[in-house]
């Protein structure tokens, strides 16, 4: 930890996403107010000390919709990239480590998926199935799954015929064993920035699609759609679409700078070797 900590990048993204899980932890011991506490008189209020980020066009305090609102983007990036680690990473370590027809297959399957805008097969379904919780999750991770197989593959067919492999097959190591234990020590490393870069982007599609009334639907609040719901007022209130919009950036540029600072840790380690 003390190389990852000497990377500024990786330093900074810390910071980052420190800021943010404070921010939700307080949410989760004290909730300023209601998320839904609509309050007509107090209606884009300025900062004070009542609503320390003041208040949106219903009077409702906006920082306890922040704290609501990161918590469930949070919750649906960890999601997607657990789920596309899950599924992607074991498909992409077969495709790489055995090779032959199940390869190619694999490989053109990936390549059929990559090929498609992510952000364009997540509207797909979530315009079929509609906008909840689990199936934005769900169109995220299938977007998320070829960039983990992808990674994966490259991973364990650059290895698979190494020295040290051949020097474990020789000695009666399982296929289990060598897959599971000794290729999986030299990827987990590119696996690891592939999951902070779709953490935020998983952050950013959801974004993206509550901005549009795709995402997170009333009354949870969600940040993309606050940025939606302030636009109307951004003369009267320029703060009500900043700190929401500040918030998805200090997410996003949180998880991208701590995957630059890990893949710039395991590039040195690799040199080292």
């Amino acid at each position: 930890m003390k190389k990852y900590f000497k990377n500024k990048s990786f330093l900074f993204g810390f910071i980052f996403l420190t800021f943010i899980l404070l921010i939700v932890i307080w949410g989760y011991i004290n909730l300023p107010y209601d998320i839904n506490e609509v309050n007509i008189k107090d209606k884009l209020a300025p900062f004070s000390k009542e609503h320390i980020l003041g208040t949106d066009h219903l009077g409702r305090d906006i920082l306890s919709r922040i704290m609501i609102g990161s918590r469930l983007s949070i919750s649906i990036g960890f999601y997607v990239v657990l789920f596309g680690f899950l599924i992607g990473v074991p498909i992409g370590a077969i495709s790489g480590y055995f090779g032959g027809f199940i390869d190619e297959i694999i490989k053109k399957i990936i390549d059929t998926l990559m090929a498609f805008p992510g952000v364009l097969i997540a509207l797909m379904l979530i315009a079929v199935f509609g906008s909840t919780s689990t199936n934005i999750i769900i169109a995220l991770t299938i977007m998320s799954i070829p960039r983990f197989s992808r990674i994966a593959r490259g991973g364990y067919y650059t290895y698979r015929e190494s020295p040290f492999i051949l020097a474990t097959k020789a000695r009666g190591a399982s296929t289990f064993r060598i897959m599971i234990i000794h290729i999986f020590n030299h990827v987990y490393g590119d696996l690891l920035v592939t999951a902070s870069l779709t953490f935020a982007s998983a952050v950013l599609s959801e974004a993206g699609l509550s901005y549009l009334g795709l995402g997170i639907q009333p009354p949870n609040p969600s940040l993309g759609k606050m940025v939606s719901d302030s636009q109307a007022y951004i003369l009267q209130k320029p703060s009500y679409v900043i700190v929401p919009a500040l918030f998805i950036i200090i997410v996003v540029m949180g998880f991208n700078l701590l995957g630059d600072g890990i893949n710039k840790v395991v590039e040195e380690e690799r040199e080292n070797e």
